[in-house]
């Protein structure tokens, strides 16, 4: 498990852990950023600042396969 210095994540953060977000609590705001698997958009979390990823359906591609861009 990682430990939080300062407002980053240290090197040993254990990125098996997830964690579950309501999609509700998210404010989305502008596009800052895109690519072949996903969106990235400026947004906020209770009030946090926070960069949202949503990921894109890539035709052909399994769950599992997926799940390594959430990492």
């Amino acid at each position: 498990a990682g430990t939080l210095q300062g407002s980053r994540f240290s090197e040993d953060f254990d990125v098996n852990l997830y964690a579950t977000v309501n999609f509700g609590d998210l404010i989305l705001g502008k596009t800052i950023g895109e690519g072949q698997y996903g969106v990235v958009s400026r947004g906020s979390y209770f009030d946090t600042t926070v960069a949202i990823k949503q990921l894109l359906d890539v035709e052909g591609e399994t769950y599992e396969q997926t799940l390594k861009y959430i990492k």
